[in-house]
């Protein structure tokens, strides 16, 4: 997702963002474990999307900046967990 498409995601109203995101992704009917992942995928990224709206409504793009480097640094240690160092 690019800066642009980011903007207009986030300019959206919080349950059209999902909605949207789960007819981009909607799965196959035989996927049916993939359709949960997708919903706990949409409910972080709306969550994620309230969050960044509401600090840049504060007018502390610090704090902003801060909470997108703890949240950046939490899914490295996930990755990090995907991939051991040989």
């Amino acid at each position: 997702m690019d800066a642009d498409q980011l903007r207009d995601f986030l300019s959206k109203p919080m349950s059209n963002r999902g909605e949207e995101f789960m007819k981009r992704n909607q799965p196959s009917p035989e996927a049916q474990p993939s359709n949960a992942i997708a919903q706990h995928d949409s409910a972080i990224r709306n969550h994620l999307a309230g969050l960044v709206r509401a600090l840049l409504q504060e007018g502390d793009p610090q704090k902003l900046h801060d909470l997108l480097i703890e949240h950046r640094n939490f899914i490295d240690s996930i990755l990090d967990l995907l991939n051991p160092k040989t």
